[in-house]
Order: C-alpha cells, then structure tokens, then sequence
C-alpha cells in the first residue's frame, strides 16, 4: 500500500501539471490573450486588404483628370495624323492614275480622258478596265481608305483631264484633294520631262499652303 501511494503521488503531479490552470495568471488567462491576438491579426489583414484592394475618391479623381488631360492631347494630334494619312493617299493615287492614263495613251497611239466629278467624288478613265475587272476604271475618293474630297478640279476652265496618241495633256491644269484639314494639289503638265524636286512639268503631289503658294512633297 505505501508503494501504491508513492506512486499515486508521483503520477498525480504529472497528470495535474498538464491541466490548464485556473488562476488569473494562469492557461484561461493566456488562451483569452492568444485569441485577442488572433482576432486583431485578422481585422488588420481584412483592414489592409481591402484598403489595397480599392481607390479612394481623391485618388479616383486625380486618375480621371489625368487620363482627360491626356485625352485633350492625344486625340487633335491623333486626328491630325489620320487626316494627313488620307490626304497623302489620295493624292498619291490620283497622281498614279495621271501617269498610267499618259502611259496608256502613249502605248497606244489614242487618246485618254479622265473625267473627276467633285459633286461624287470620283474619278475615271474612260476605256480602261477598272481593278476589279468592271467596265470602267473608277476609284471614289470619299471610300476607305481615302475619305477625302475633291476640292478642285481645273483643266483648262473644265473637270476633263484628255491625254492624245503622243501622251501629251489636252490642257494643263491641277487638282486640289483635301482630307480633313489637309489638302494636296496634284499638278498635270502637257509633256513628261525629268523628275525632278520643285519640277511641275510632271505630275507632282504638293501641299497647298494657302494664297496660291504650294510646295513640293518630299
């Protein structure tokens, strides 16, 4: 019996000692603080992310003020472009189609005409197969990708570009091609001469710089 008592206390101690305590300073009073803990750690985190996770309205609007002022910027200059885009093309193809109606007229000893037509903004070479193999060759400049309009067309007092068997112009003249704020003017002399910059004897694109002063596209 005092063998079973020594070890009923000595196994006692051990058993009590793995027991929480129940005083102010003891196992309650740690576990109330590490739940404290615990519960403040999750409201920072929930506090932190949602502050990185949104804008307030200061920062929201000096966001949208930005991209307005960037706005006001980039859209003139972005039109701008577009414009001189258009003017270029167009013009580059008018001036294409009065070498290929010279060419045309040359190579085969008869005469071509080409008539523009302000109000519909085309134009046409009269005998010739259009690109996509209709019966005339007609291009509208107000389609895509020109988007542009014929401001003038002046040969001669008339809209009639007439080309003889030899290639040589009818009636000198210009058209003024214009795309936005962006216009070009496409010169046409009577005969070919050597291609030259500033030289109008061949069909040149030029940038009309108002007062009847042009200058040469480089």
């Amino acid at each position: 019996m005092i063998k079973g008592a020594r070890s009923a206390l000595a196994v006692g101690p051990r058993r009590a000692s793995r027991l929480p305590a129940t005083g102010p300073s003891g196992g309650l009073a740690s576990f109330s603080f590490a739940l404290g803990d615990l519960v403040g750690t999750s409201l920072s985190n929930t506090t932190g992310s949602r502050r990185a996770g949104g804008l307030t309205l200061a920062e929201l609007v000096v966001v949208m003020a930005i991209i307005g002022v960037l706005a006001l910027i980039g859209v003139p200059r972005y039109a701008n472009s577009i414009a001189r885009y258009r003017a270029d093309v167009s013009a580059s193809r008018v001036r294409a189609d009065v070498v290929q109606a010279r060419s045309l007229a040359r190579s085969t000893s008869q005469g071509v005409v080409m008539q523009f037509d302000a109000v519909a903004e085309t134009y046409e070479i009269e005998g010739t197969t259009g690109l996509d193999r209709s019966a005339t060759y007609v291009v509208e400049l107000a389609a895509t990708p020109y988007n542009s309009e014929i401001v003038l067309a002046d040969f001669g007092g008339g809209s009639t570009l007439s080309f003889n068997g030899y290639g040589e112009s009818v009636s000198t003249g210009r058209v003024v091609i214009r795309a936005g704020s962006e216009y070009r003017t496409i010169f046409v002399a009577s005969v070919d001469e050597a291609v030259e910059p500033g030289n109008r004897s061949t069909p040149q694109t030029t940038q009309d710089l108002g007062g009847g002063v042009t200058a040469a596209l480089k």
